[in-house]
């Protein structure tokens, strides 16, 4: 859920992460238990006690958050691998001689 949130600051103890106005995951974030594990976290990460701040003012135009880098890179990523497709030459060579056509190009997903 988190991945949703663009990163606003981070330091003197507190991270900031602001989500779009009416984000329902600000409300699912917001429960004492998961504030207090997430602190728990980012404190031990940062090695200084810190708090997490969740604003429904909307992300920065110029701040990504992490669900929109990771679907920007694996949009890259089908597109390399239909380019790469399309330039074979046996699959040219299908294309040509049969009359195929290339409907779409199936990646394995990553698993990190």
């Amino acid at each position: 859920m988190l991945e949703h949130g663009a990163l606003v600051s981070i330091g003197s103890g507190r991270i900031v992460l602001a989500f779009e106005p009416g984000s329902f995951l600000v409300d699912q974030l917001k429960t004492e238990a998961t504030l207090a594990l997430i602190g728990r976290l980012a404190s031990a990460c940062l090695g200084a006690p810190t708090e997490l701040e969740l604003e429904r003012s909307g992300k920065p135009r110029s701040v990504a958050t992490l669900a929109e880098r990771r679907s920007d890179e694996e949009s890259t990523r089908e597109a390399e691998a239909k380019k790469r497709v399309t330039e074979n030459p046996l699959v040219r060579a299908a294309i040509e001689v049969l009359g195929a056509e290339l409907r779409d190009v199936r990646l394995v997903p990553r698993t990190s």
